[in-house]
């Protein structure tokens, strides 16, 4: 019985549902850390519940990394990762101060971009989106070097800089 290969039906989506997945996440990640810095206190009542909702986030994401091609995965990882790194400093312009509600803000976005790492980094479909020129698919590549994890490199191949949408 010749079934299909494991991973090969992967979904290639378009401009629009990608467009579509990119704002949805962008919400989700301001919820998200509009939760966490919700309570007025010390106490970690907000990053908990954060923490708790970001658990359920991650089941989306290994939901997409089982049915969408890996490096659109990759870009959606990262501009989720963008949006929770954002929050760190959202005025980038002024000085960063060490003061309370900074290191809050630092703290819920760190920890909230290492709880969904901690999660997905199991799931073996993670893997290639951490690597994304070797499942690269495109034809007449066939003269790029070989990769390794001791020497990757984003500006090896074109097509990981076409996905995420800078071209040169």
């Amino acid at each position: 019985m010749g079934g299909p290969k494991k991973g090969k039906n992967r979904a290639i989506l378009d401009d629009n549902h990608m467009l579509m997945l990119e704002s949805v996440l962008d919400c989700i990640c301001h919820g998200l850390m509009t939760k966490a810095l919700s309570s007025n206190s010390d106490d970690q009542d907000g990053l908990l519940s954060s923490l708790t909702a970001m658990d359920v986030l991650s089941e989306f994401f290994v939901g997409l990394f089982a049915s969408v091609h890996s490096q659109q995965c990759s870009v959606l990882l990262s501009i989720f990762f963008g949006s929770l790194r954002e929050f760190e400093n959202p005025s980038s312009k002024n000085a960063f101060l060490w003061d309370t509600s900074n290191i809050k803000r630092v703290m819920a976005s760190r920890q909230l971009r290492l709880r969904l790492v901690e999660r997905i980094a199991v799931v073996g479909s993670f893997i290639p989106s951490n690597f994304p020129q070797r499942t690269a698919s495109e034809k007449g590549v066939g003269n790029t070097p070989s990769h390794s994890w001791m020497m990757q490199s984003a500006s090896v191949s074109p097509q990981a800089d076409e996905v995420n949408g800078s071209h040169g």
